[in-house]
């Protein structure tokens, strides 16, 4: 069977003093980044009833978000049992061990804090930030395929590839279809509303819900190739993987944002 050969890339790829960089902690620096740069150009040239220079000062209380509720998350949702007994591990992020969905429990408390404190729509403030998510979300899935983790299910597919981490047979490179799905598919979708639908830019809600939509479908769709992390009423006709039961409330709140129809809000 032809398989890919897995690309080894070093994970620690830069060393300073005695400071290890991993591949994470350059995805997360160069998303930030990335957003904030492409958040303003964005407003600029696509205005919405936020103003661009609210994406810098938003930056430090979304980085407390997604490394707390991140770390939360993975803790609470996939390794509960493992930090109740190796507690001084809580905060050894370096080591790996951050969930999305947590991640995106710390954001949206970190938009809502911040538009009360500045007197802004919480629902538009969340608009602009789901812009730039699917950055972040890329560079992640990429992070992951360079650590060889988070890999997929067993396959004969002539792609497959034998992960350092994941046994002697040929899996699914999943964290490229993440990467993909949930990186650039949605990128552009956002996009192209955003740009070309101008009243749905300005519906407050609209741009969040229809990316909360799209995760929670294409993050439950990949999980049909990714090794499962846990299973929900595993062994009966309604098993779900974890990933997929977490989706749920994603794809319900997208729903509802999308179906609000709330009242359109002049420029």
């Amino acid at each position: 069977m032809l398989l890919l050969p897995f690309p080894y890339i070093n994970p620690v790829p830069l060393h300073i003093w005695h400071f290890q960089v991993h591949w994470y902690g350059i995805a997360y620096a160069v998303s930030i980044i990335w957003a904030c740069i492409y958040l303003k150009r964005l407003l600029r040239s696509y205005p919405s009833t936020i103003e661009p220079y609210v994406v810098e000062a938003l930056v430090i209380p979304l980085i407390i978000g997604i490394v707390v509720g991140g770390r939360l998350g993975y803790i609470l949702f996939y390794a509960s049992g493992y930090f109740l007994q190796h507690p001084w591990e809580v905060f050894m992020t370096w080591q790996g061990g951050m969930s999305f969905h947590g991640g995106l429990i710390g954001v949206i408390v970190a938009i809502i804090w911040y538009a009360r404190r500045n007197h802004l729509s919480a629902l538009a403030l969340t608009d602009v930030i789901a812009m730039g998510t699917p950055i972040g979300l890329f560079l992640g899935r990429i992070a992951n395929f360079i650590n060889g983790e988070h890999y997929g299910r067993h396959t004969d597919v002539s792609w497959a590839m034998i992960f350092p981490h994941g046994g002697p047979l040929p899996r699914h490179p999943s964290q490229l279809y993440e990467a993909i799905g949930e990186g650039l598919i949605i990128w552009v979708l956002l996009y192209l509303v955003w740009r070309f639908k101008p009243q749905y830019r300005m519906r407050h809600g609209y741009i969040g819900g229809l990316f909360l939509l799209a995760y929670g479908y294409i993050r439950s769709a990949a999980e049909l190739f990714r090794q499962p992390d846990g299973w929900v009423f595993d062994g009966t006709p309604f098993a779900m993987t974890l990933g997929q039961t977490l989706c749920i409330p994603m794809i319900l709140a997208g729903l509802y944002l999308l179906s609000k129809k709330p009242q359109l809000v002049k420029n």
